[in-house]
Order: C-alpha cells, then structure tokens, then sequence
C-alpha cells in the first residue's frame, strides 16, 4: 500500500482501514470489539489544520485538546508534532508529564476549565516539565484562585481572559455553539452593542446580547482592569471559544469579527500589550455524508480576512482535538446475531454498547457511519441494499445506534429502514464504525458489566 493511500479502501472483497485488512487483523491480533487509531492519519489531520490556517494567516500554532481523546498513546504520537496541549484536569497534566520525562522535553499546557482546583494550578506552575503555562480566566472567582495560588508560589503567571462574545444562533449549531450568554463558559463582554455600533459592524444570523449592568464583576471588561491591577498575573491575550464540530460558516465568521474587534479596542483602551488570541476549537468532521460541513479554508479564510480588517496581528491559538482524532480512529465491532421482528424489521446485535463506546449517540443524538467490511459483493451496488438497526448488546432499548440524523437543519429525521448494506448481515461478520476517535474512549465504562472496549494503533 502507498504511503499516500486513502483512508478507506476496497481490495477485493474487502474494506482495508490504513492498508491494514481488517478481517486478518481480527483472526491474528485482535478482538472485538477494538477501537482501531491510524497513526498516519493523526499526522495527515494536523498537516490539513496547519496548512489551511498557515496559507491564510502564518503566525498559527496548535494546542491539542486532551478531553476529546487523552489515550497516552494518542497523545505521544501527537506530541511528535505539537508542543501545546489544553488541558483541564491533574491526570491530563500527569500524561503530559510522563511524555515530557519519556522524550526529555517540555510542553507549554493552556488551561480553559471554569474550575482549577489550587492544587491542579499550583502543579502547572511549579512542574519542571512545563513552559510558560496559560490560565484562562473564566470568571471574578476563577480570577481570584488563580491570583492567589500564584501569590503563594511568588511567581508571575501568565493568563488569557475567556470572553463570551454574547452570540445566539438558531441553527442546531445552538447545541454545540459556547458563544451565547446562556453559555456556562466566559466572560461577557460588557460594552458589546456599542462597540458594534461604533464600528458599524454587520452579523449575520445571529443575536447580539448586552450582559445584565448589574454584573460587573462577571465581564471581561472588568477582569482585565483587575489584571493589570495584580503583580501576580500577566496579560498575554484573549480566548474565544466557538464551540465543538460547529458546521455554519456565519458563526465562525461573527465570533471571528467579535475578536478581532475586541481585541484590538483591549489593546487601545487599556493600553496593554496583548498577544495572543486563542480561538479555541469547534472545526469540524463531516460524519455523514449528508452533513454540509464548511472547508478548513473557508473557516481559515473567515480569521484572517477579519485580523487584517482590523489591523491586527497576534499569534492565534487553534485548540483542536476532534478534527485531529475522530477520522483517525474506528470502532471494528462482530455481528452476533440477527433477529427479525414481526414488523419485518431486521436486527443485527453487535458486541458493543452506544453506552460504553460511543455515548454521544444518547448525549449529542450524534450520528456514527458503519460500513460492513468483509465478504463484500464484487457487483458494483446500485440499490439501496438490505437494511438492519443495528444494537448494542445490552438490554437497554436506547442501545442502538442511530441510522441517520439530518443535520442540515434544526430538526433530527432518522431513517426508519435503519442502516442499509449491500448483502445480508449474518453472524460474525464485521462492522467498521467510522469518525470513531474523538470523544469515544474518553467516555468508555463497563456499563452493564461490558469490558472496556480494547485500543490498537496501526503505526505509519
């Protein structure tokens, strides 16, 4: 197989994943049901984010965002490539560390949680294996933990004030979106409809909010001016956080508008030298092939025509993790039985659970794609095929995975035929679940009493 191979490909009579045939990898060297990582497409994702961004903007890093998927040995193939890494708990913090001990290296870690216990902040700031670490400050309490702890080690932190740009949206991105005031996470902006007024500024698509004035302390505003007033906490820049797998391209361009705009009033107003703005993640994976997902480019393209219309130029954090990892991991699970109901409908009982292995199914009602592997027909396909539900093997009714979610617009329509193959499914055949890495093995439990689901890299 070339070194540039698709991800997905037909030989034969079967589906090979990273070249890898599936079929003998399950008869020589696994069992199902496995979650199945291609290190080459982990590097191939971050060159696609990097390349995209950097064509249109140079001055563009990337901070992996461990919660989507925090497996060490996810993290150290990622580490090959990227110094930065979000972070948001002391066992993140603790893989981190094991890698930089392992590679003799260190690691800048940015911090957005709304809660940082003392103890998780005090090991960011004193651990050897770190460089420069970042706090997002997230709200007047964040603020204050975070003073405090660096006052007590006497070291002069590094911070990013984490705005809420106040955006609504009607879309089902309103699901994933963080850019609302109804959002748990952020700072709003206190001044925000006179500042768009006093720029002229158009949005698109959205509602534009101002905070309650009773609030004061609970802005962005007012954090900053708290900032500058601590011999504690240093100034770096702003965090703007989108949201997660957001698919409207107007969002991405308003939030883009609103910080590049604020930014650069911070910068005026309380005459501060920033210099970084964090844009958080939100890129996103097309999962179905359904899904109307805008183009890195075009999202890239939205950044960098808003710096350059406000005249700035700051070094732009990008925290990814579900671009890099969820189209380099599946989850290869067994057809165990079938089972056809009087209605005529088929079932196909796998050896997963949506519970244990892919709970955004029942938490974000997200699609996940299936694909049959093995014994395909060599005729080309030119029906819809035979169509199965395919169930988790627990006997819980909402252990299903869903057949099909329209996510073109607001309201969710399912395929009622189920999920549809070009032959008949029968006992030990082998599925492949695609878009599997992110936000998968981070959720993974024994629910049921299941054991958790094995984990296998495929190397370049």
């Amino acid at each position: 197989m070339a070194h540039d191979q698709p991800l997905f490909q037909k030989v034969g009579n079967k589906i090979y994943f990273d070249g890898q045939d599936l079929t003998l990898l399950v008869s020589e060297k696994v069992k199902t049901p496995v979650y199945l990582f291609s290190e080459r497409e982990l590097h191939r994702n971050i060159d696609r984010l990097q390349n995209a961004f950097r064509k249109n903007y140079p001055n563009v890093s990337i901070a992996y965002s461990m919660k989507n998927n925090s497996l060490p040995e996810i993290v150290s193939i990622i580490a090959q490539r990227l110094e930065s890494f979000e972070i948001n708990s002391l066992k993140e913090l603790q893989i981190l560390e094991m890698l930089a001990k392992k590679n003799g290296s260190k690691f800048h870690p940015i911090t957005t949680t709304l809660y940082k216990p003392p103890e998780f902040i005090a090991k960011m700031i004193s651990s050897e294996f770190f460089s420069e670490p970042l706090f997002a400050i997230d709200s007047f309490q964040d603020f204050r933990i975070v003073k405090k702890v660096a006052e007590q080690f006497k070291k002069r932190v590094n911070v990013l004030v984490r705005v809420n740009p106040g955006l609504e949206t009607s879309s089902r991105d309103a699901v994933f979106a963080s850019a609302g005031l109804n959002s748990k996470c952020g700072l709003p902006i206190g001044t925000i409809a006179s500042l768009m007024e006093m720029n002229k500024t158009s949005l698109t698509n959205t509602i534009l909010t101002e905070p309650p004035v009773e609030q004061t302390k609970e802005t962005a505003e007012y954090i900053i001016q708290e900032i500058s007033k601590s011999n504690w906490l240093n100034l770096q820049g702003l965090h703007f956080h989108t949201g997660s797998q957001i698919t409207d391209l107007d969002y991405f361009n308003n939030v883009y508008e609103i910080a590049a705009l604020f930014y650069k009033w911070v910068k005026n107003e309380f005459a501060t030298e920033l210099t970084i703005l964090d844009l958080g993640g939100g890129y996103p994976v097309q999962y179905s092939p359904a899904d109307k997902v805008p183009s890195l480019d075009a999202i890239a393209n939205c950044l960098s025509t808003h710096l350059k219309k406000h005249a700035i130029a700051p070094e732009v954090i990008l925290e990814s993790g579900r671009y890099i990892t969820a189209s380099a991991g599946i989850l290869l699970t067994t057809v165990k039985l079938i089972k056809q109901l009087l209605t005529g409908q088929r079932l196909a009982v796998l050896d997963f659970s949506v519970y244990s292995d892919l709970l955004d199914t029942l938490t974000a009602k997200w699609f996940y794609q299936p694909i049959l592997v093995n014994n395909l027909p060599q005729e080309t396909q030119t029906n819809p095929g035979i169509c199965y539900e395919l169930v988790g093997c627990t006997n819980d009714v909402l252990d299903r995975l869903p057949s099909y979610l329209d996510t073109s617009s607001s309201s969710f329509s399912e395929n009622i035929n189920g999920h549809c193959f070009p032959r008949e499914l029968k006992e030990g055949d082998l599925i492949a679940i695609k878009n599997a890495g992110a936000y998968t093995t981070c959720f993974n439990s024994e629910y049921s009493g299941k054991p958790i689901s094995a984990k296998f890299i495929l190397k370049k």
